[in-house]
């Protein structure tokens, strides 16, 4: 009997110690189980995140097109259909501004643009006053004047009344054996330099003085030869450097004396100035950029080598170069320093014109191909704003003083003038329309698909 009660013993532990070791077995197996619940759960979790980040790239995507597609629509519309026109653009920018597209889109500043003259805001007016093409451009380093010359020597003063440019004369057309090539005006905006030659083919050179106020006949300077053309002033208003003699002279002046400072073997098309007013920076005939030291004896070096003939120089507060060459390619570097130049291709043209803006957002360039481009200084690789609503050349720029317009003297006798401020021409379109597209017009021109929105929330 104690040997039977024995082994039923043995018996039962043995299969207390299977039932354990099945429960344990059942028990890792759940835990495996529960583990691989958890990381499903998590891949599940990860492929949702994954997911809601692709719809949310896709629908970006699609919303910029989308934008893209409504601003130029809107430059489609007719005259008579300037309210959706506007109101198209203006949705084509709200896309584009929350879906964080490029802010400066040419296609939605088009449409903006062309919104806005439809809706005839003062922003985008030409300035009328001259009789013949507008050869030269120039605004003051502070206020809000802006000057330009004709090809029969009338000069303007355009200063801001409003929101209106209103003209002033300081030389009239009367004076038509003055061809203006070049102005310049003093940061106290008192005196305009004034320069160019008295009748075509002559060789006979001027350059003069004027008051802004045109209070006094312009006070005439000797002592140039040949043409005249870019005339700078230094930045402390003492003087001014300009080129003459077939492009190998430069000259300064202290508004009373001429003297002539440097000499070209090279024939220099154009020369610009340093922020600190220490070095001349010119375009050599040759390809090659050369710098002018004005604190050693105007020493000359060589600075680079572009290759192609360059036309057009120009300075930035922060000493950056930009040139423009015979092939239409700008070129942009750092006037001291050792980073890379940077290749900005967009014209298909010779170079007439570029123009640094002094708050520092953009670079201006106007070309033989009839076009003006505004180059975003944050983004230079990105494609520029090209703007094209004028039929012939362009031969001078100008950004006026507080930087909002960007201003383009062409063989047409307006200037010419830009927006450069997008959201400025935004808070224009909601202020002047006095509703919101209708629900068919958003199924038409938007999308059935996309729900409906309110372009100005408080019409």
């Amino acid at each position: 009997a104690a040997l039977l009660a024995k082994q039923d013993a043995e018996q039962q532990r043995i299969r207390a110690e299977a039932g354990e070791a099945s429960a344990e077995r059942n028990a890792a197996l759940a835990e495996e189980k529960r583990i691989e619940a958890e990381k499903n759960e998590q891949l599940a979790k990860v492929r949702e995140r994954e997911a809601i980040v692709a719809k949310a790239a896709a629908d970006r995507l699609r919303y910029l097109a989308l934008g893209k597609a409504m601003g130029l629509k809107s430059t489609q519309l007719r005259t008579e259909q300037k309210e959706l026109k506007g109101l198209l653009a203006q949705h084509a920018y709200l896309f584009n501004s929350k879906y964080e597209g490029d802010p400066y889109d040419n296609d939605i500043y088009d449409g903006l643009y062309y919104a806005i003259k439809e809706l005839d805001d003062p922003l985008v007016k030409s300035l009328e006053g001259h009789e013949k093409g507008i050869r030269t451009l120039t605004s003051s380093p502070n206020g809000n004047l802006v000057f330009s010359a004709d090809t029969e020597g009338k000069i303007l003063k355009w200063s801001l009344q409003g929101e209106r440019r209103v003209a002033d004369t300081l030389a009239s057309s009367r004076r038509q054996n003055h061809v203006v090539r070049s102005l310049a005006v003093t940061s106290d905006n008192s005196r305009l330099i004034a320069g160019g030659e008295f009748n075509r083919g002559s060789g006979a050179s001027y350059v003069e003085i004027l008051q802004t106020s045109g209070k006094n006949e312009p006070k005439q300077l000797d002592g140039f030869e040949g043409s005249v053309w870019n005339l700078i002033i230094t930045p402390d208003d003492q003087g001014f450097y300009t080129l003459d003699k077939g492009g190998k002279s430069i000259k300064y002046s202290n508004f009373n004396e001429v003297n002539e400072v440097a000499t070209s073997n090279i024939r220099l098309n154009d020369i610009a100035l340093s922020n600190d007013g220490n070095y001349i920076i010119a375009a050599g005939n040759n390809g090659k950029i050369y710098l002018f030291d004005t604190q050693r004896n105007f020493a000359q070096s060589e600075i680079y080598n572009n290759g192609a003939k360059v036309l057009n120089i120009a300075t930035s507060q922060d000493n950056q170069v930009a040139i423009g060459d015979e092939t239409g390619l700008i070129k942009v570097f750092k006037l001291f320093g050792n980073q890379g130049v940077t290749r900005l291709v967009g014209h298909s043209s010779p170079i007439e014109a570029i123009e640094f803006s002094r708050d520092g957002r953009f670079i201006a360039t106007a070309s033989r191909d009839k076009t003006v481009r505004l180059w975003n200084r944050k983004r230079l690789n990105a494609q520029p704003i090209t703007l094209k609503d004028h039929p012939d050349w362009v031969f001078s720029i100008a950004f006026t003083p507080n930087g909002q317009q960007i201003l383009a003297g062409t063989k047409e006798t307006v200037v010419r003038a830009w927006p450069t401020n997008i959201e400025v021409m935004t808070d224009k379109i909601c202020s002047k329309i006095d509703r919101n597209m209708t629900e068919d017009e958003w199924q038409a021109f938007v999308g059935d698909d996309v729900p409906y929105e309110k372009t100005c929330q408080d019409k």
